[in-house]
């Protein structure tokens, strides 16, 4: 027996599944890459979700967000930082080796 289909988009850092319909187009990005945090460091408050029903608290606040500059420098990030960096190597050398981008492209 077959169900519904149903369209995800994979990550390919991560390999999460993220469904999507006809017309979905990604965010254009409005920042430099380099600049894009990678690491978010937030604050837990109270809030509904967490055992606080009808308490208005500040949830989940960022307090703290660190590009791929600063988390490669930070020593709390530097491990997991790298493995971001080394996975995108992996994923441009495996889109050159099949055409899927081309050199000329990256310059």
């Amino acid at each position: 027996m077959s169900g519904k289909e149903i369209n995800q988009l994979v990550c390919p850092f991560c390999g999460r599944h993220k469904p999507f319909k006809n017309g979905f187009r990604l965010k254009e990005l409005h920042v430099d890459p380099s600049e894009w945090g990678i690491i978010s460091i937030r604050s837990v408050g109270p809030g509904p979700g967490r055992g606080h029903k009808g308490e208005m608290g500040e949830g989940l606040r960022t307090i703290e967000r660190l590009n791929i500059i600063e988390s490669l420098e930070d020593p709390r990030f530097s491990e997991l930082a790298g493995q971001v960096r080394d996975r995108l190597v992996l994923i441009v050398r495996s889109y050159l080796a099949n055409g899927v981008l081309l050199l000329d492209e990256l310059t």
